[in-house]
């Protein structure tokens, strides 16, 4: 190893260093995946880990210009005088970014070091057990502190293992389970009883019973249709259901404001003419049952974000905030399509695959559903068929990624006029059967059943 200067450089300095040097891209998946930002002792190189880590995801190049663009994106420099400016918070980057010529200078260092590849192993491990030593010291503190409150030896010992109850993280040790321990974890998850917001039933009793009793937590759905065919109405049905629930939701919505979306919750819950909502032209009956149901249902516990050209990564920071507070049962996306490219550089079937895949992750993060609304393409309308799962627009991870795919059918007759019957075609179910759901459809209120 060599080092610019006379200053020694530590261990996370040598390992660091490979972010930026051109030979080094070939380790850094594996190196990002198995070290961790917090397991750096200086802030600046863990803030430098967990932005790489960032761009890294985002296939984006990590450079001395990713790494500033970034850093201003956060937290932007300022001259003596100047207001100050609110950066952008980004999921998964510390709140705090390190000032921006310390910056330069741990970048300018970091680009003078080289490391060759038979110490990557050592410097990798190095790091990772003196960032654990550095976690068991903070709670073997912390046990020691809770001593002094303590009034008897048996409330210590519980305060010291309650300290310590997380000093054994999971590693790639950790990961492996064997099968006995998870046969007990079955039966023990098997005779609780189903917790609340683990599956949430939608508007539809008849889907309900091809899903196993509704939305899953830690699951992904994409309800699809053509423009027109309802998906977002779908979409706010649903939502709106579980809020009824007291499911906290939350509908990111690109296409329309949320104005538009109260409007077609209150049309849809109250069961009134949604054109009426739209004119302003509401008569005494329809007022009645607005307010009525208004007035039932106004602290449901649904939100909206009706901000136009969010990436996924805005709507996975938004979903975290949101969960941080309140404990979010449901995140509804209209539509996949619309969200903005995370990285322009890439063809939009990669963007989508990219959308796909983070949500599902997301899901499973966050242990709600995620409510994805996609759109078709026109294929199977040319062709007077029923849609299919080969129809979703621009990705095959759509087809992939979720657990359960619904398709939004209108019937037509002999003549191509819609019968009134709207087909909810259960195109990919992990839980069960495909099938065919038959609703009424009732444009005039915004809702299907």
């Amino acid at each position: 190893m060599t080092q610019s200067g006379d200053q020694p450089l530590s261990d996370e300095h040598h390992l660091a260093c490979v972010l930026l040097a051109p030979s080094g891209r070939i380790w850094l998946d594996q190196l990002l995946a198995d070290v961790a930002p917090e397991d750096f002792a200086d802030p600046v190189l863990s803030w430098i880990w967990s932005a790489a880590k960032l761009l890294h995801g985002r296939s984006q190049p990590i450079s001395r210009r990713s790494l500033s663009a970034l850093r201003e994106t956060v937290s932007p420099s300022r001259r003596p005088g100047e207001p100050r400016q609110r950066g952008e918070v980004i999921a998964g980057l510390p709140l705090v970014a390190p000032a921006a010529n310390i910056l330069h200078t741990e970048i300018s260092r970091l680009l003078g070091t080289s490391v060759s590849a038979p110490d990557l192993a050592t410097l990798s491990r190095h790091v990772r057990e003196n960032g654990r030593l550095r976690r068991l010291a903070h709670r073997l503190d912390v046990a020691r502190q809770s001593l002094a409150t303590a009034t008897d030896y048996g409330t210590a010992l519980q305060h010291c293992q309650e300290a310590l109850s997380g000093a054994e993280e999971v590693g790639p040790a950790g990961d492996i389970r064997a099968f006995p321990d998870l046969v007990d974890e079955f039966w023990s998850w098997q005779r609780r009883p189903v917790q609340p917001g683990e599956v949430i039933p939608t508007p539809w009793p008849e889907v309900d019973e091809h899903l196993s009793g509704g939305v899953h937590s830690g699951r992904m759905i994409v309800f699809a249709g053509r423009p027109g065919a309802g998906k977002t109405n779908a979409g706010i049905e649903l939502l709106a259901r579980a809020s009824e629930l007291g499911h906290t939701t939350l509908l990111v919505s690109q296409e329309m404001s949320a104005l538009e979306v109260t409007g077609r919750a209150l049309a849809q819950g109250a069961r009134v003419p949604y054109r009426q909502i739209v004119r302003r032209t509401m008569d005494a009956d329809t007022h009645a049952s607005v307010t009525a149901y208004a007035q039932r249902h106004r602290d449901m516990p649904m939100f909206v974000i009706d901000r136009p050209g969010m990436s996924v990564e805005h709507v996975g920071a938004a979903s975290r905030s949101l969960h941080r507070t309140s404990e979010v049962r449901i995140i509804g996306v209209d539509y996949a399509q619309l969200l903005e490219a995370s990285d322009s550089r890439v063809n939009r079937v990669q963007q989508v695959s990219h959308i796909s895949r983070s949500l599902k992750l997301l899901s499973r993060e966050l242990s709600c559903a995620v409510v994805l609304l996609s759109q078709l393409n026109r294929d199977s309308v040319k062709d007077r068929r029923r849609p299919e799962l080969s129809d979703l627009k621009e990705s095959g991870s759509l087809e992939q990624d979720p657990d359960v795919v619904i398709l939004i059918h209108h019937v037509v007759d002999s003549s191509g006029q819609h019968t009134g019957i709207v087909e909810l075609i259960i195109a990919k179910n992990r839980f069960g059967k495909t099938a065919i759901v038959e609703l009424p459809w009732r444009g005039d209120q915004a809702r299907m059943g």
